[in-house]
């Protein structure tokens, strides 16, 4: 006759326990990862759209401005947006000017 080695009911609890206890520890590391790694995308973007700006800027010989409002960052040139402002919202912001 032979004997099946196996593992009994407690260690098998013991093994997920310790498992579930690992990854509740894993997983606020893992949502700061996560967030670092939007931010780290959103700056990138927006170091893109500044650097376009500049370079629209010196290949135009004209200003742009780089301008943000609910739901977008844009890059614009400097006098269609004097012209446009008063149609904006309350909320639109000016946030930098590429001369």
């Amino acid at each position: 006759m032979r004997h099946w080695r196996a593992f009994t009911l407690v260690e098998i609890v013991l093994a997920v326990f310790i498992l579930m206890l690992l990854v509740l520890l894993a997983v606020p590391s893992l949502n700061g990862v996560l967030a670092d790694r939007r931010l780290r995308r959103s700056l990138d973007s927006f170091n893109n759209l500044v650097r376009q700006a500049q370079e629209r800027s010196v290949a135009e010989r004209r200003s742009y401005l780089i301008a943000w409002d609910k739901d977008h960052v844009f890059c614009a040139r400097k006098h269609l947006q004097k012209a446009k402002r008063s149609n904006r919202p309350r909320n639109f912001t000016w946030i930098a000017e590429i001369p």
